[in-house]
């Protein structure tokens, strides 16, 4: 267990390294206002999303999930119920036939001894 804790404490480490190595370098080539503007600007959308997604978006996108999610099951029996119901009615057609084929041959044999 505190094994996994030292990988998560140097992994977190190694992390924060290369994030300050990175916004330092882009310190360098842009400057401190595009870094400020651009994190503003994050921070906005970020709150404009977070405001936008209600409860009521969050219960709108659950039911589009759900639908899709049916549809698709729906979908799927629709095409398995098609195919049994495909191969039982060739079943039945062929013993069908095969009844009236041996009735046939049953009549052609009466009246030929007749």
């Amino acid at each position: 267990s505190s094994g996994i804790n030292a990988e998560y404490g140097v992994f977190s480490s190694k992390t924060a390294l290369s994030a300050t190595v990175v916004i330092g370098g882009i310190y360098q080539v842009v400057g401190w206002r595009v870094i400020a503007a651009t994190g503003a600007v994050y921070v906005g959308l970020y709150g404009f999303e977070r405001l936008k997604y209600t409860d009521r978006a969050m219960e709108r996108r659950f039911k589009q999930q759900f639908c899709d999610y049916a549809s698709i099951k729906l979908h799927d029996i629709v095409t398995y119920t098609g195919n049994c119901c495909s191969t039982q009615v060739q079943r039945d057609l062929s013993a069908t036939l095969s009844r009236l084929l041996t009735s046939v041959n049953n009549g052609v044999a009466t009246l030929k001894k007749q």
